[in-house]
């Protein structure tokens, strides 16, 4: 597949999911505004086309949760669980962006181990605010 013919510029995948590219598409922010099972096969199938088009890439992206309406289910760890079984290979850097809640606090250090269990070539940071995490990806284009 080559990335030259797909569209992975700024786009809204679905009504209910947004991607934003900075720095001419080396970040990719995919920012969820529901986190339903149809919301997450949408991001599914739009990032493994972006991972089958750059296989060899350095990908850095972040999956902005601080919408209220997101939530974390058995459904949606399901597919992250299958993503990461197809595409856990790839390397770089991932910021999480969840909300401020107690309960994402809690949470963190499931969501932490979870990911570097299934991403292990991936460099990953959870942040709380939007701006932090997209101060950190772009940081790392400067190393």
């Amino acid at each position: 597949m080559n990335a030259e013919n797909l569209d992975f510029g700024d786009q809204m995948i679905t009504e209910d999911l947004q991607l934003e590219n900075l720095h001419g598409q080396k970040i990719r922010i995919y920012t969820f505004h529901d986190t339903r099972r149809e919301t997450w096969e949408a991001w599914y199938g739009f990032a493994a086309k972006v991972v089958e088009a750059q296989p060899d890439g350095t990908h850095r992206f972040m999956q902005d949760f601080s919408n209220r309406r997101t939530a974390f289910t058995p459904a949606t760890r399901g597919l992250a669980v299958e993503f990461s079984r197809k595409y856990g290979r790839i390397s770089g850097y991932a910021a999480i962006v969840l909300q401020g809640t107690a309960f994402s606090r809690i949470s963190k250090f499931f969501i932490e181990r979870e990911v570097r269990r299934l991403y292990p070539n991936q460099e990953f940071r959870i942040f709380y605010d939007r701006d932090e995490g997209i101060a950190w990806l772009k940081s790392t284009l400067e190393g």
